[in-house]
């Protein structure tokens, strides 16, 4: 009898899950419409173009490394002999904990200068990273490590110890977020990309160009930290989102959340992606890691999981010197290439339906 109710019930439950998806697909239909309408256009008018994009797509996904994930540091450290006396080696063990990302053992408090302040971690802004950057290596103790402790390579990481702390994530892409609008900033220069423009920014399209001649041209006193002032620059994604896609797509795996530091650019034309991807394939080795690349820009691809939505999504870390320095090179983040036809037709009302769809589909 109880294996006939698990039947009954399975069946209903997948009658329900089915007639759910539909209505969720009802929410955005007109939406995919205008979506699918931007592709069959961007496909006619796309001519050479499209083959050379697809080259540069694959030359790139070449050198992803994989499934990504975020990941703590491999625990290969050496302490200084002069530390073992005087309770040295315990304090020096503390630091080098904090600034490889392992929780200490020490069930004490946690001295001042090696922790994060939690309403600080979830702000993108470059100065208050500074002020905590600075907080954190002002201290004795690391003045000291960095003089006697060697520092990890960049393939450091260890692929069997996962991050499990939301906070640890946060704690990371306040750092991270800095350097990787400097890297998409020296993309989009490159590529003619554009940024979304900040509200009070007139602008065609509510896009901002960023190039090099556009920033010599900007009226006097008007210098770069201006200019970056009229960028919407993408802000770190909200941690009830972050809890939300953890516990609904990812069987609550913190590892597996690979965006919560990521910025979008903009483009034209096919050929100025095309040359971003040269560009972002010219870092590699430089400063950037490759982690995974997906591709819905692609006559292959199905868009109907998000919607008729496409772009070319990119997971990387940065592992410049400074990354190194500042304990995030370990953090995979997002970087997404979006074409100006597609963005044009995002709306603030339409993502609200895109919100409702993806909650329907549990996502």
């Amino acid at each position: 009898m109880s294996g006939f109710m698990g039947i009954i019930f399975g069946v209903l439950f997948r009658a329900r899950r089915a007639q759910m998806m539909r209505r969720a697909s009802k929410l955005v239909e007109v939406d995919k419409e205008k979506y699918d309408d931007v592709w069959t256009q961007i496909l006619r008018s796309s001519g050479v173009a499209l083959p050379e994009f697809l080259s540069a797509v694959g030359q790139l996904a070449g050198h992803a490394q994989g499934t990504p994930l975020q990941l703590q540091r491999k625990n290969k450290f050496k302490l200084p002999e002069t530390a073992a006396e005087g309770g040295q080696r315990a304090r020096l063990t503390a630091c080098l904990e904090s600034l490889f990302e392992r929780e200490p053992q020490s069930s004490g408090a946690a001295d001042s200068h090696h922790t994060f302040s939690r309403t600080a971690s979830f702000s993108s802004s470059r100065k208050e990273a500074v002020v905590l950057e600075d907080s954190i290596f002002s201290s004795t103790c690391l003045d000291h490590l960095r003089r006697e402790v060697d520092l990890l390579p960049e393939e450091s990481r260890d692929p069997e110890n996962p991050v499990a702390s939301l906070d640890r994530l946060y704690h990371q892409a306040i750092f991270v977020d800095f350097l990787l609008r400097e890297l998409v900033q020296s993309w989009a220069s490159i590529s003619n990309g554009y940024f979304a423009a900040a509200e009070a920014v007139p602008s065609l399209d509510g896009l901002v160009k960023w190039a090099p001649d556009l920033v010599e041209q900007s009226s006097e006193g008007e210098d770069l930290a201006e200019r970056e002032e009229m960028i919407k620059w993408c802000r770190i994604k909200s941690v009830s989102r972050a809890v939300e896609k953890i516990q609904r797509s990812y069987n609550g795996e913190v590892s597996r959340l690979v965006d919560v530091c990521r910025q979008s650019i903009v483009f034209d034309t096919m050929q100025d992606m095309t040359t971003c991807l040269h560009a972002i394939q010219q870092s590699l080795g430089s400063g950037v890691v490759l982690e995974r690349m997906k591709n819905s820009l692609d006559p292959q691809c199905d868009a109907s999981s998000s919607g008729g939505y496409r772009s070319v999504c990119i997971n990387i870390r940065v592992t410049s010197e400074e990354a190194v320095r500042l304990g995030c090179d370990t953090h995979v983040c997002e970087v997404q290439l979006i074409l100006r036809s597609v963005f044009t037709v995002k709306s603030d009302s339409g993502h609200q339906r895109y919100v409702k769809f993806r909650n329907m589909r549990a996502e």
